[in-house]
């Protein structure tokens, strides 16, 4: 994939990042699901990038109208069958989005259909430290 933008406004200011998310660095924590708290993808499973990538805002309506925002910063996944629990919708455009498997929170990122590739964006999701 080259520089372009892909089917997510940029978003100032996200909580959820940590300080020492670097580009191709591993999550350290479990990846959880922000409505249900479903673990998603567990520790070093995904590596964080830096992309303009565009998604659906989360929508609470059926038949709403669909904005879109870019947002920046996500983790990449090299295999669908990486992830613990994570629903995908059908193609849409050449992109299937992925949605929390429990509770169908999302989108919570996507994948291209011609890649194994997919992208989990950080400001859908929660980073959990194990105590």
């Amino acid at each position: 994939m080259d520089s372009q933008v892909i089917p997510t406004e940029l978003v100032e200011g996200n909580d959820n990042k940590c300080e020492d998310n670097v580009d191709n660095k591993l999550n350290e924590f479990k990846i959880v699901c922000k409505k249900c708290s479903c673990v998603i993808l567990r520790p070093n499973q995904g590596k964080f990038i830096t992309r303009k990538i565009e998604l659906p805002m989360v929508s609470t309506t059926k038949g709403e109208e669909s904005v879109r925002e870019t947002l920046d910063d996500h983790l990449e996944v090299d295999d669908i069958f990486t992830y613990e629990n994570m629903g995908f919708s059908n193609t849409v455009e050449g992109f299937k989005y992925l949605v929390c498997a429990e509770c169908e929170y999302g989108p919570l990122g996507l994948m291209n259909s011609n890649e194994k590739k997919s992208y989990l964006s950080l400001d859908r999701i929660e980073q959990l430290k194990d105590s």
